[in-house]
């Protein structure tokens, strides 16, 4: 068994479960799921999630934030979207943090540096439920979380897991994630700030347009239509949350 693997997870079919574009012989490549029957599909082990839950979201996030409890063995790991193009120079990136001796690596946000920006543009887009939005944004105002403090994607994360700082984080993440939004990168700024971690940059803001597979990119969500309910409905929330923000001495700035 290799000290490194890369891994990922789906609640769907392995029609899903994108092949890399090369094998790396010093990586193990472990895929969990609970629907998929075989015990490997190419290149890829399948395992079980160790986690029950009734939403399929929440199930896959569990591997994806305890990498120190389904993937102990293991030195490093690389998580994965299951619908990243697993490229060669996503992988010799990779190599090049681990002989850094990194123990964390993430992904800036493309458009946003601030969690509180987030949860203005998943209010005004309806993205989740707002109200658990609301109450995640009070926790982290009440916490003390600054704002600007970072803002990371979480499609591909390199992580020296059982690292006790990096296990540490995890965990944080993982018990804020689950009390509040789906959205985990709605959680990981507070789960860094709290573990006085900042993480290594993985690559710039590109890398989406560059790796993610091209019918499931990742794009800018539409504005609701002027004048229907759900926009009436997003401009009273974001009234509530303009009044909190104001209340903190939190900036209004414009939302991508």
């Amino acid at each position: 068994m290799n000290n490194k693997v890369i891994y990922t997870s789906l609640t769907a079919g392995y029609d899903d479960l994108k092949q890399p574009a090369s094998i790396q012989p010093d990586y193990d490549y472990i895929c969990f799921s609970n629907d998929i029957p075989c015990s490997s599909v190419g290149v890829w082990q399948i395992r079980k999630i160790p986690f029950n839950s009734n939403n399929g979201t929440r199930l896959t996030r569990f591997p994806k934030l305890n990498p120190h409890i389904v993937l102990s063995d293991y030195e490093y790991s690389l998580w994965v979207d299951a619908n990243l193009d697993l490229a060669d120079s996503i992988i010799e990136r990779a190599n090049q943090l681990v002989a850094e001796n990194v123990p964390l690596a993430m992904l800036p946000h493309s458009d946003r540096t601030c969690v509180y920006q987030e949860a203005r543009c998943l209010t005004r887009r309806l993205i989740d439920n707002p109200n658990i939005i609301f109450k995640q944004t009070c926790f982290l105002l009440k916490s003390g979380l600054p704002e600007n403090s970072g803002l990371f994607v979480c499609c591909c994360i390199l992580r020296k897991h059982n690292h006790p700082e990096i296990k540490a984080f995890s965990e944080t993440w993982w018990n804020l994630y689950l009390r509040y939004s789906y959205r985990d990168q709605m959680s990981v700024t507070y789960a860094l700030w709290k573990n006085n971690l900042t993480p290594v940059l993985f690559w710039t803001k590109d890398f989406y347009s560059t790796f993610i597979h091209p019918h499931k990119a990742i794009i800018k969500h539409r504005s609701l239509p002027k004048r229907s309910f759900r926009y009436i409905i997003s401009h009273l929330l974001l009234f509530r949350l303009y009044l909190l923000y104001r209340h903190f001495g939190i900036s209004w700035n414009k939302c991508y």
